[in-house]
């Protein structure tokens, strides 16, 4: 058995996407900001009122509380841009690694934002495109799949009636209620490989043969 080919299927970042970011992320501080200073000031006006001890002191937790919530969700979207922009960064340096490989494809779709978040939309079902029209085409024999996305379980169905080998490689942990549905796509293929069995050695292993 010989590999000819790795297809690495992804979204992919660019700098409209990180400028529509920043604008929503900001626009999101921008109205936390006005909430706060609008509790601010409403919590002023019940400082000056004329309240017992027990409900002023009740008071003031809960605005702390409130607060902090709102703190906490600006410092959330500024971590959310310095996060984005740093993985920008990497997958340029990745890709412009891949290219100089001749058996490593990158397939790609943009990455899309929303809510001050970023999301990768249609990369699955790019990928289910490609694995059934190349098992039709008889363009390969084995197909190793990268992750555990479940919307692959029909295609992987398929592929397979259709006389191909499908291997799925995902982290699993056992009683996770969050990977339960990956168990659906292990029975699905034929064979499947816990990436959390894998040694540091092996893992060492294949780091030196990435960088040889």
């Amino acid at each position: 058995m010989k590999l000819t080919k790795t297809l690495f299927y992804t979204g992919r970042y660019s700098s409209n996407l990180i400028r529509k970011l920043k604008w929503a992320c900001n626009q999101k501080i921008s109205e936390l900001n006005i909430l706060i200073k609008k509790q601010e000031s409403l919590l002023n006006y019940i400082s000056q009122q004329k309240l017992p001890h027990e409900t002023r002191r009740r008071v003031n937790k809960e605005f702390g509380v409130i607060k902090k919530t709102f703190e906490d969700t600006k410092a959330s979207y500024i971590k959310q841009i310095e996060k984005q922009k740093r993985n920008y960064g990497g997958q340029k340096e990745l890709f412009t690694k891949i290219a100089s490989n001749p058996f490593i494809e990158v397939k790609s779709t943009p990455l899309k934002q929303g809510d001050g978040k970023v999301y990768q939309k249609g990369v699955d079902v790019m990928l289910a495109t490609d694995l059934v029209s190349f098992a039709y085409t008889g363009s390969y024999d084995v197909a190793l799949i990268l992750g555990g996305d479940t919307g692959l379980i029909e295609c992987v169905k398929l592929v397979r009636r259709l006389g191909k080998i499908v291997v799925v490689a995902a982290f699993y942990s056992k009683g996770d209620p969050s990977l339960r549905t990956i168990s659906d796509l292990m029975d699905a293929a034929d064979y499947f490989l816990n990436l959390n069995d894998l040694t540091e050695k092996e893992i060492d292993a294949m780091s030196d043969l990435l960088e040889s």
